[in-house]
């Protein structure tokens, strides 16, 4: 009879401890969520984005003889790089970098708080039992 006693004594001793440990996983990672997300703290950066070379835009002079494909060429040019600078006033590459990083940090806690739910449950269930 002892020795069940002990069994359950031990049972209800990591019950205790694995409830405590996912209890500490889900407010860790709430806590740092809040700081990130109220810019106390940056989120970790896996991902950065390097600003691509400038694109010029601006007109060369057409040698003499040029052909009309030529010319159209040099117009499909100029309105790339035309829509790639409104797209860069629009969404800098920091901008984008910053959103990615944002999104796997919000994956990362998902993952930490749904793990730390289930020690927490199994916590509880040793401790039930």
């Amino acid at each position: 009879m002892a020795n069940f006693s002990l069994d359950v004594f031990s049972r209800k001793t990591i019950g205790w401890l694995l409830l405590f440990a996912g209890l500490v996983i889900i407010f860790l990672a709430i806590f740092s969520s809040y700081n990130i997300f109220t810019g106390a703290k940056e989120a970790p950066a896996l991902f950065r984005i390097e600003p691509s070379a400038e694109v010029s835009s601006s007109l060369q002079q057409p040698a003499p003889g040029v052909m009309e494909q030529d010319l159209q060429e040099q117009a499909k040019n100029i309105i790339q790089g035309q829509i790639g600078e409104q797209l860069k006033e629009m969404m800098p590459a920091e901008f984008i970098s910053k959103i990615f990083n944002l999104m796997s940090w919000v994956i990362f806690v998902s993952f930490l708080v749904f793990a730390g739910g289930r020690i927490a449950g199994i916590g509880a269930k040793l401790i039930a039992s």
